[in-house]
């Protein structure tokens, strides 16, 4: 589904998409994909998980932190705090952040963070 959603929002000539504009359409087609399913699916998970790693291999930290923030939100909600998967985008959501030097949420206890979390992107 992630990737019919993808080429909707593809455009024709893929020689002048930059970086920031891949990270927008990726964007695009997660809000797409977040309005279908809702933001607690575990498929809208897997595309900010997928989309943070892709920014994370292009070296662009924010937006790694960003879409793996997202992920652990939504892996936490839906799949529960002890699943694999949630401690995996956790584990690697705080080593993006330890990048960063972003320390907002590391304080908090464990099952404080996702609701944390939510409360800074509003």
């Amino acid at each position: 589904m992630y990737m019919s959603l993808a080429k909707l929002v593809k455009p024709n000539d893929q020689s002048q998409v930059s970086p920031h504009s891949q990270l927008d359409l990726m964007n695009q087609a997660i809000d797409t994909l977040e309005f279908c399913l809702g933001f607690d699916h575990p498929e809208t998970g897997e595309s900010y998980a997928r989309m943070g790693l892709a920014c994370q291999e292009a070296g662009n930290y924010k937006g790694a932190s960003l879409g793996l923030r997202r992920a652990f939100c939504v892996f936490f909600k839906s799949l529960g705090s002890n699943d694999s998967v949630t401690l995996g985008v956790h584990q690697q959501m705080v080593q993006v952040d330890e990048n960063l030097d972003r320390a907002d949420i590391s304080h908090l206890p464990y099952q404080e963070q996702p609701q944390a979390i939510l409360d800074i992107e509003k």
